[in-house]
């Protein structure tokens, strides 16, 4: 699949609740690290504020995390589907995710999904770093298992969240 370049999402501009970008940087770092959280949810999403006024964002429940390594596919647990937003917009119709599908890419896709959510402009920045909405990226994911490549995708569109 032909790689997408990263796009001039910081130009757009959007007004997104605190910690946005923050949370899109936390699965980053997840990332960079070699890792995929495996079960991100809104539920697994703690925004707050620190004394001082600050905002933070927390990302808990790494029970489910597993390196990224194809030939691990043991390491994947069953991840249900109900009742657990975004992953029951995304992968409508099914009662747990299946395996094939419990990849980074499920993660950034849960991100994109949670961080449109909290950020109704963000819709604007997926188009922009994508080439496509939020709803034809979840078809394309159905579809291939995939996502189109973005070099540094939650960072390019933590840009974008940013106030």
């Amino acid at each position: 699949m032909e790689s997408i370049e990263p796009s001039a999402a910081e130009a757009l501009p959007v007004t997104c609740r605190p910690g946005t970008a923050g949370f899109l940087r936390s699965v980053n770092a997840i990332h960079r690290a070699g890792y995929n959280h495996g079960d991100l949810h809104a539920g697994n999403v703690l925004f707050g504020e620190t004394p001082e006024g600050d905002a933070f964002v927390k990302v808990i429940d790494h029970d489910n995390a597993f390196l990224e390594d194809e030939n691990q596919p043991e390491r994947r647990t069953e991840v249900a589907v109900k009742g657990f937003f975004p992953r029951d917009r995304i992968l409508d119709g099914y009662d747990v995710v299946p395996a094939e599908y419990i990849t980074r890419d499920l993660d950034v896709l849960c991100c994109l999904y949670i961080s449109c959510d909290l950020c109704t402009e963000m819709q604007g920045v997926v188009r922009e770093v994508f080439g496509m909405s939020l709803e034809e990226l979840v078809e394309e994911f159905i579809e291939t298992g995939v996502l189109p490549e973005v070099e540094d995708v939650l960072e390019t569109v933590a840009v974008g969240a940013e106030e």
